[in-house]
């Protein structure tokens, strides 16, 4: 069997993992000592026949056929899981095998030193070592009282404890190493498995943290016919720092909201909940989305002690109007792309929310007419970069833009789902393989016909 990481036996109870890690060092002694004792079957074979004697050559072959066949099933499922019976049966049959074809020198060298020396490096269960202690020293003791001339009681006594040192020295060492082995081992185990079990501790938590945040993005924009939305959000991290929202606005008008949290990460998820609810209660006041801006801003400062920045930009929409209204703090200005082919930003320089520093929030407008184009974004979509660390940038996301304008038939008539998707296409293949350090967040707002 392949021999385990420790790392691998952390999720482990401890025995098992005792056992597995043992089992993966006797499986890298046995591999080496199975296959010499394949090449000595496989040149006994034909000296034996040669010799005339066609028993033990068979015997031979039996054996080198039986090595082969583990050699071969080494990988199957069941062998797998029955690697410790299988090996300790593979020592007793080549000992029993090699000591039956050879005579009382080659037994007794088997019994009194080689097999004994074996047991040294093997890591077994105390039942296991003490199994083949025994037989190894039965197996000696009975080689050389067959022999010879029965002694005396104390002499029989003498003969037979001086011929089981050599397998109970074996015996008592290897247990003794496997213990000192073991306390290492557990030592170490129990380090690895306390940190195992904090970080999936950590990966639980994130993931409810990334389910609570997806949760509070919309599932789907409000089925209102005068406007056309879609949008989509993609994490850094886990857990990230950008979100959008629809917000209902009395008068049937609507708000589409972008933000950023300065980095990613659960901290930034946290202000991000908080700002998102901030809006939700003010969300009847965003008719009037400078005097709503400048009130979040002192809500960051007044709840957010350390230095987080909150960028934010809200568009504000009115059925039958022919005119988008926008306010920026420290975002990315949206991009209108006219029916025309005209591109145009949106959102006046302004710092982020949580400065503390004096907050001049300006409202920026623009004509809205049919089939118009309103894409808001956060600043990953602009800074991912490809393999060579060059940023996607501006330009590249409006010549996007107004190529997404065939998206889904004629030129301007792609929905804005189709717009976001082909957006969408354009920037990741733009980034190829590299990572994606940054969150990236884009709603696309449509005009329809």
């Amino acid at each position: 069997m392949p021999a385990p990481r420790i790392e691998d036996l952390a999720h482990l109870p401890e025995e098992p993992a005792v056992q597995s890690w043992f089992d993966g060092r006797n499986a890298r002694l046995l591999r080496p000592l199975l296959a010499l004792c394949a090449l000595a079957a496989a040149i006994l074979v034909p000296v034996l026949a040669s010799q005339g004697e066609r028993l033990a050559a068979a015997a031979a072959g039996a054996d080198l056929a039986l090595l082969v066949a583990l050699y071969a099933l080494r990988r199957r499922g069941a062998f797998l899981r029955n690697a410790r019976g299988v090996a300790l049966a593979a020592i007793l049959v080549q000992f029993v095998c090699f000591a039956g074809l050879g005579g009382e020198e080659m037994r007794l060298a088997l019994s009194l030193a080689a097999f004994p020396l074996l047991l040294v490096f093997l890591r077994l269960r105390p039942a296991e070592a003490i199994l083949l202690a025994g037989v190894f020293a039965s197996t000696g003791v009975a080689t050389v009282l067959w022999n010879t001339s029965w002694p005396g009681a104390l002499a029989l006594l003498a003969q037979v404890i001086g011929l089981s040192l050599p397998a109970t020295g074996a015996l008592l060492l290897s247990l003794h190493l496997a213990r000192r082995e073991r306390r290492a081992f557990l030592a170490r185990w129990r380090e690895l498995g306390a940190r195992e079990r904090e970080r999936t501790r950590m990966r639980d938590e994130l993931a409810d943290a990334r389910k609570i945040q997806l949760s509070m993005l919309p599932d789907a924009p409000p089925a209102v016919p005068w406007i056309d939305l879609s949008a989509l959000s993609l994490p850094a991290s886990e857990v990230g720092g950008d979100f959008f929202d629809y917000l209902e606005l009395p008068g049937e008008r609507m708000a589409v909201v972008v933000g950023d949290v300065a980095g990613h990460g659960v901290a930034a998820a946290l202000v991000l909940a908080a700002v998102k609810s901030g809006l939700h209660l003010l969300a009847e006041d965003l008719s009037e989305p400078v005097a709503v801006l400048e009130r979040l801003d002192r809500m960051v400062r007044m709840a957010i002690r350390w230095r987080l920045f909150v960028t934010l930009l809200v568009a504000v929409f009115e059925p039958g109007r022919d005119r988008v209204r926008v306010v920026s703090a420290g975002h990315p200005p949206a991009l209108l792309l006219s029916a025309d082919g005209a591109v145009r930003s949106l959102g006046l320089p302004a710092l982020p929310l949580g400065t503390r520093l004096p907050a001049r929030f300006r409202e920026d407008s623009a004509a809205w007419r049919t089939d118009d184009l309103l894409v808001l974004y956060s600043d990953g979509v602009t800074e991912l970069s490809d393999g060579t660390g060059e940023g996607f940038g501006s330009e590249r996301l409006e010549r996007a833009l107004r190529r997404s304008r065939q998206t889904g038939g004629r030129a301007g008539r792609g929905s804005a789902r189709a717009v976001r998707e082909s957006l969408f296409d354009a920037l990741f293949h733009f980034k190829g393989d590299a990572a994606q350090r940054d969150d990236v967040t884009m709603v696309v707002v449509r005009r329809p016909v």
